[in-house]
């Protein structure tokens, strides 16, 4: 689970370095493109004001094959911020100080394991009386059970640890429900963190993805 924890961390952090564009918006470091990358805010300044866009750091580096967009960062936000506050009022009256071990979609995943180990050890007790011919089918099929069994138990790792951050989230839901507009850039950033996986951006679509 460790391990599985620190390759999940690295993925959030591809094509991730230093923004400098964290006084910019509270999205900094969640916005990723369809790419990988992430996005990094600019300003376009005219006479009359000042505008924020989002661009990916893949194009950087010519590593972005998604056609050039220039979003604008309050619009994203704004959407953002809807589907944020939905959100918690979603959880409102759900978090728990215990760890969450079981869900609806982790247990069916629990029962899809149990029954493929139960294939791999009747193939198992089967190869006592295969012959040579017999025994190579065998052996290819508890692989093909093998394999799904590690995909499965991967996805069962992923589901209890966004269970765990749900219930170990340190976010007064209530407060931030009455004061979101009246929170600074840093306290939003931080909310934002606690509640959001990350965002995916393919043109003006976004894919807001939550814990």
């Amino acid at each position: 689970s460790l391990w599985l924890n620190a390759q999940y961390i690295f993925g959030q952090k591809q094509g991730h370095s230093n923004l400098g564009s964290g006084s910019l918006s509270w999205l900094q470091g969640l916005v990723k493109c369809k790419c990988g990358y992430t996005y990094y805010v600019k300003r376009c300044k005219t006479k009359v004001q000042e505008h924020k866009y989002l661009y990916c750091r893949g194009r950087r580096n010519n590593a972005c094959t998604y056609p050039r967009n220039m979003l604008p960062v309050e619009k994203l936000e704004k959407v953002v911020e809807e589907e944020l506050l939905l959100r918690l009022e979603s959880l409102q009256g759900q978090q728990e100080t215990q760890i969450v071990r079981d869900t609806p979609e982790i247990n069916s995943l629990k029962i899809k394991l149990s029954e493929t180990e139960t294939k791999i050890q009747n193939l198992i007790e089967q190869l006592a009386e295969s012959t040579q011919v017999t025994a190579g089918y065998i052996n290819s099929h508890i692989e093909k059970l093998d394999a799904q069994k590690r995909e499965l138990l991967d996805n069962i790792a992923q589901l209890e640890m966004k269970a765990n951050k749900i219930a170990q989230m340190n976010v007064d839901i209530d407060d931030v429900l009455l004061q979101w507009k009246n929170y600074d850039l840093e306290t939003k950033k931080r909310i934002a963190k606690e509640v959001i996986e990350k965002i995916v951006l393919e043109g003006e679509e976004a894919s807001i993805i939550f814990y």
